[in-house]
């Protein structure tokens, strides 16, 4: 078991599920081949995830008031994740999503925030007031921004690793460093930040806008060199993950590269999530960066063979029998 406590803030979705061949063009009507309701939303993903890895998990958010809160509720609690930081908010849905994944494997995904977007600072202080110093305290941005400012300056003054995760997308994370210590980008998130950062040059901004458009020309190597300079600017350790191009991690000296395992996609819905909850579980054990980015990427890499949101994230012992 876990030596520190994680303690994941964010969003819980209801999530409906429709499975396509193709996605709808503008004007477009289509049929789905089916459709499922599931446990969604990136807090609620990266909490299981990380539960599932082994963690101790506590999960602070808010539902409805209305049945789907209760089973998400319920679905949390059945993965072992201590759910006495969720607020129930009076008069508003818990939030939905609708997910549309055709047979590529890619998705798209519109999200009612709800109950999500109804949470309260205060509430969020006090529930992070169980933190313990080396605890681990997890965002993202699918909750209001300020809950996440308050959220991280909580964890920061309680001695706690914060990590942000910048999705969706939205440079206004760039305030927040002095209070990160881990700050989580994917390709495209890097490249707003880039564009976001007044120290960032313009030839180099507009490279590595061009690498993660995939445009002729451009390759993975101008957004790790874009990486590396920005984390060298905030003063923040910088995980950045490439897809198939793999991740690297900027700020714990030499940068440390991991390739990305190679499996056919059904699913990428959950993909990010389960890496970042395998992360910090790995690092709630106190296990090393490249030991914590080698098992995330494993578990990001059978994650992408399912279908689902949190129910596709494997367990630990499924990750280590990966080949």
């Amino acid at each position: 078991m876990a030596p520190h406590t994680v303690h994941v803030v964010g969003s819980v979705n209801d999530d409906l599920r429709l499975t396509v061949v193709k996605h709808a063009v503008p004007g477009e009507t289509i049929t789905a081949t089916s459709a499922r309701r599931e446990l969604g939303g990136k807090g609620a993903n990266q909490a299981v995830a990380a539960r599932r890895a082994g963690a101790i998990v506590r999960f602070v958010g808010a539902v409805g008031s209305d049945p789907a809160g209760d089973e998400l509720v319920a679905a949390l609690e059945a993965e072992g994740i201590d759910t006495s930081g969720v607020a129930r908010i009076e008069h508003e849905l818990t939030g939905r999503a609708i997910v549309s994944v055709d047979a590529s494997g890619e998705n798209l995904i519109t999200v009612v925030p709800g109950a999500n977007g109804a949470i309260e600072v205060d509430a969020v202080r006090a529930s992070l007031a169980a933190v313990q110093q080396g605890d681990i305290v997890v965002l993202q941005l699918e909750v209001p921004f300020e809950v996440n400012a308050a959220a991280a300056r909580a964890g920061h003054e309680r001695g706690a690793l914060v990590v942000l995760n910048s999705a969706p997308s939205d440079p206004r994370v760039l305030s927040l460093v002095d209070d990160l210590d881990l700050l989580v980008v994917n390709r495209s998130e890097l490249a707003d930040l880039l564009a976001a950062d007044a120290d960032a040059d313009t030839a180099t901004a507009d490279a590595t806008a061009a690498a993660a458009d995939g445009q002729a020309g451009t390759a993975a190597d101008d957004l790790r060199v874009a990486a590396t300079e920005l984390a060298d600017r905030l003063g923040v350790r910088l995980l950045c993950t490439f897809g198939g191009d793999g991740s690297v991690l900027i700020g714990e000296g030499t940068p440390i590269e991991q390739e990305a395992h190679r499996v056919e996609a059904v699913d990428t819905t959950a993909a990010g999530d389960t890496f970042i909850g395998y992360v910090v579980a790995s690092l709630a054990d106190d296990e090393l960066w490249v030991d914590a980015l080698e098992t995330a990427s494993r578990a990001a890499a059978v994650a992408v063979g399912r279908e689902g949101a949190a129910r596709s994230v494997p367990t630990r012992a499924e990750v280590d029998a990966l080949d």
